[in-house]
């Protein structure tokens, strides 16, 4: 029997970002795809495994998923999100932009909203119900931020599909960047014209190690 593949840890991430960014800037591969223009400068990415993106008829009440399923696959999303970024004191202001771009060898549904669980801990907690989320934006609703869902082939040398989520500052870049620059990005080199992501971090708590990682 094939084994199947493991999750995606933190090592993997520089890698596969590489990846990614190598067939983001070639041409589409199938006709379909519609890649969105980013707005302003890109403040965050992260990097999840497929296994913790799945589509939301699968995983979400409708599928019959029990609470504490439902609690558990949450929870597994954000210690990897969080791995990659310490939450943000304050979120951003305007609108940014939530870029998510699922690469696999199987086609999703285009309303498949499988970066539901990964959005989610990108908003700014409310209440003690949400408090396992980052603070990035202030909230997924299309009047505070503009999020996108794609799917592509997975890029050749990947050893497995993988989705990778980039936060934009959005068009209202100047007043955005001036919260962006005082948080948290992790593991990311500086790119040129972009605002550098290596930035000292003002977190809420300690880095988790890899262990965490599902």
């Amino acid at each position: 029997m094939k084994r199947a593949a493991s999750p995606l840890l933190l090592r993997d991430r520089a890698a596969l970002l590489e990846l990614a960014d190598q067939a983001l800037s070639a041409p589409p591969a199938k006709p379909w795809i519609r890649r969105p223009v980013p707005a302003g400068s890109r403040v965050a990415r992260f990097v999840l495994p497929l296994e913790l993106c799945q589509a939301s008829n699968r995983t979400g009440r409708v599928a019959g998923a029990q609470p504490w399923a439902r609690k558990r696959d949450k929870d597994r999303v954000f210690l990897a999100m969080r791995a990659q970024c310490l939450p943000w004191e304050k979120p951003l202001q305007g609108r940014p932009q939530v870029l998510c771009v699922r690469f696999s060898r199987a086609q999703s549904d285009q309303y498949a909203d499988w970066a539901k669980a990964a959005v989610d801990v990108l908003c700014a907690p409310r209440g003690s119900s949400t408090a396992r989320r980052l603070g990035i934006i202030v909230d997924d609703r299309p009047s505070e931020a503009d999020v996108h869902q794609w799917c592509e082939p997975v890029p050749k040398g990947a050893p497995a599909g993988f989705v990778v989520i980039d936060v934009w500052s959005g068009d209202d870049d100047a007043t955005s960047l001036d919260a962006a620059r005082q948080q948290c990005r992790i593991g990311d080199k500086p790119t040129k014209g972009r605002t550098p992501r290596s930035v000292v971090a003002q977190s809420r708590g300690p880095t988790p190690k890899e262990s965490d990682l599902p």
